[in-house]
C-alpha cells in the first residue's frame, strides 16, 4: 500500500481554501485542488491525480513548488507558451 500524501508547514488549510474558493481560472484552481487534498493527508499521490484529473508527474510538481514557495510560488506563471516566434 502506498503511503498518503500529507503537506503540513508552509500555509495553512484555510489560506489554501480561500484560495481555492476565490480562484476564477481553471488551471491554478486545479493546482490548488491538489494541494487542498494533500493538506488532508488522506489520499495518496495517485489519488489525488485521479481526483483533480491530472498526471501524477503534474501533481508532483505542483506539491514541489508548493513546498519551496508556498501557493505564491504555486501561482507562479514561468512558463512559455509553446513554439517559438518565427524571424520576421
Amino acid at each position: 500500500m502506498r503511503p498518503k500524501l500529507k503537506i503540513t508547514g508552509s500555509g495553512t488549510l484555510r489560506e489554501v481554501r480561500d484560495a481555492f474558493d476565490s480562484e476564477s481560472d481553471v488551471k491554478r484552481k486545479r493546482k490548488i485542488h491538489v494541494i487542498r487534498q494533500a493538506f488532508s493527508g488522506v489520499y495518496t499521490t495517485e489519488e489525488i491525480a485521479d481526483i483533480v484529473g491530472c498526471s501524477k508527474a503534474s501533481e508532483t510538481n505542483w506539491v514541489l513548488e508548493y513546498r519551496q514557495g508556498g501557493l505564491g510560488g504555486l501561482l507562479q506563471t514561468n512558463y512559455c507558451s509553446g513554439r517559438k516566434a518565427l524571424p520576421e
